[in-house]
């Protein structure tokens, strides 16, 4: 155990006497800088934009707040010396409305080396063994936006004598299209504690990072173009890269390309990704540059639940992000329920032709409802006008009953609006024709009809997405 310790001191000495040579900025647990994954590391470092990835919510936590599904990762790959190896393993777990939990680790061992120590036994020594082991959480905080953050326990032991732990915590903030096409994000990395062996110790590497996607159609085929730029807090460098994807309809496959600029080398790498029902294998290669060997990467990925686009918006639906749901292509297969929208009953200070361009808005709200079959305007007052009905003066509930039966619809739309003092009243109440029960009701005020028109198609939107 002397001896060991004695090596240890040797490379402790070693590990300072290099970060005093680089000047001011030197951190530990560089380890912590690595692309987890290959898809990410051969886009070159491009994360934010992937969707249903469990490596870019490890990046940044804020992807998981947009994941609509579970999804375990596994990546392993050498270092640029050909003889340090790392690993990582991603869990996530999602849960709706509550947001998304990920479990993370990432492994980093430098190798071992033969060391005669002073009395002349050779000994076999591991010079460095890492680990970060990692918990998350992320959701969304409206159709736009999403949030995440991350706990991170870094520990470190050099020449299996000498240990260090830090605790780091990573958090993010991406704010994406309804249709999830752009994707613009922002996060801190490592932000925490520091390392320390003996006496002295050095901080994680601390990072801010911004980044920006898009995903587009290219005929039937998908593209994925994304850059991101990162400034390490204790460094007078900025870093960044941009990547590529381009997945062929027809071929379960993706290819993919990159760049990035650290330290101020540029670096190139390509790879490669096998899809097929949630399951993909990725490769990623760097040629060999200045800092040593060619890179690669190799990962596994599985999604369980949906991560098709029907399916991610039918998810999105479900967690009440109806607006995006609609933009990614939801469709309601289920039988729709034919409704119709009643002449509004009047107050003083509000004209006939006010109350029924109001109605009006409310129908075409209504009309764009996936869920609802809408009875025209025209046609109601053609049925009721045949059967005698008094449509003008219709304003009691038994009064909408009685007119939805004749219409021979599922659901009434009962609407009333007047002026009460120096204000305008709306009231949307919704009736089953079948229980005569009222089944919602939407009820405000405003300052004047204008705005009262507004927030009639404000509710008769939020009517029309339910």
């Amino acid at each position: 155990m002397k001896n060991a310790k004695l090596i240890a001191a040797l490379l402790l000495l070693a590990f300072h006497a290099r970060g005093f040579c680089s000047g001011a900025g030197t951190t530990a647990a560089e380890f912590l800088r690595q692309d987890p994954t290959a898809r990410g590391f051969s886009m070159g470092g491009v994360y934010l934009p992937l969707v249903n990835d469990g490596g870019a919510a490890y990046v940044d936590p804020a992807v998981l707040g947009g994941m609509t599904g579970h999804n375990v990762t596994l990546s392993a790959w050498k270092g640029l010396d050909g003889v340090s190896r790392y690993g990582f393993a991603g869990i996530v777990l999602n849960t709706g409305k509550v947001g998304a939990f990920g479990l993370n680790y990432l492994s980093y061992n430098s190798g071992s080396e033969d060391v005669y120590d002073l009395n002349g036994n050779l000994t076999n020594v591991t010079l460095e063994k890492d680990y970060a082991a990692s918990a998350g959480w992320g959701r969304n905080l409206g159709e736009h936006l999403f949030f995440g953050g991350q706990v991170k326990s870094v520990n470190s032991k050099l020449a299996e004598a000498y240990t260090a732990n830090a605790v780091a915590f990573d958090a993010g903030l991406m704010v994406k299209s309804l249709d999830d096409n752009f994707t613009i994000g922002a996060g801190v990395e490592n932000f925490g504690g520091e390392l320390k062996y003996k006496q002295e110790g050095d901080p994680l590497p601390r990072a801010v990072r911004g980044e920006a996607g898009y995903r587009f159609a290219l005929g039937r085929d998908n593209v994925i173009i994304g850059a991101v730029v990162k400034k390490p807090y204790s460094e007078n460098t900025l870093n960044g890269g941009a990547g590529v994807e381009y997945s062929p309809a027809a071929l379960p496959v993706a290819l993919r390309a990159g760049m990035r600029r650290v330290a101020g080398e540029i670096s190139f790498a390509a790879g490669l990704g096998l899809n097929w029902k949630g399951l993909s294998l990725d490769y990623g290669f760097q040629p060999a540059g200045a800092l040593g060997e060619a890179g690669q990467r190799l990962s596994l990925s599985m999604d369980f639940g949906p991560s098709s686009e029907a399916g991610r918006a039918e998810a999105f639906k479900n967690k009440g992000m109806k607006r995006k749901a609609l933009a990614m292509g939801y469709e309601y297969t289920g039988p729709k329920i034919p409704v119709s929208v009643l002449q509004p009953q009047t107050g003083g200070g509000v004209t006939t032709e006010q109350a029924t361009a109001i109605a009006d808005a409310v129908r075409a709200a209504l009309s764009r409802s996936q869920k609802l079959q809408l009875v025209a305007r025209e046609q109601t007052e053609q049925i009721l006008r045949e059967q005698r009905f008094q449509y003008s003066v219709c304003g009691s509930s038994d009064c909408a009953v009685e007119a939805g039966k004749l219409l021979g619809v599922r659901e009434i739309f009962s609407i009333s609006v007047m002026r009460i003092q120096q204000r305008y009243a709306l009231s949307i109440k919704i009736i089953d024709v079948e229980t005569g029960a009222q089944e919602s009701a939407y009820e405000d005020t405003a300052a004047s009809v204008e705005k009262l028109y507004d927030l009639a198609v404000k509710y008769a939107d939020k009517i029309a997405l339910e």
